[in-house]
């Protein structure tokens, strides 16, 4: 993939995690941490993240990808019922029917 235009969200993480890169001691990596998340609104974990997507696949960490399960169901909302597996897809087959003809 070729990079050629970055968000200005883009563009503001990669400044961020450049300046991560720059030699230091380690409390002031830890200090720069911080300072880093409270400037991207993020955790000092997934600044870490961020860093490491840079240290691994360069510019194109910071391209958005979608998420790998856009638009699968999630049966996650029924893992608590006793619903069996036929009265599921029963619920769903009824709910897409009455989408369908509206």
């Amino acid at each position: 993939m070729i990079v050629t235009e970055l968000s200005e969200e883009a563009q503001l993480k990669l400044e961020v995690i450049q300046s991560l890169l720059e030699p230091c001691d380690r409390t002031t990596y830890g200090q720069k941490l911080k300072e880093a998340a409270e400037k991207l609104g993020v955790t000092v974990r997934t600044v870490q993240r961020l860093v490491k997507k840079w240290e691994e696949n360069g510019l194109v960490g910071f391209t958005q990808t979608g998420r790998a399960d856009k638009g699968k169901l999630s049966h996650r909302c029924f893992q608590d019922t006793n619903l069996s597996q036929r009265q599921l897809k029963s619920h769903y087959d009824n709910n897409l029917s009455l989408m369908t003809n509206n």
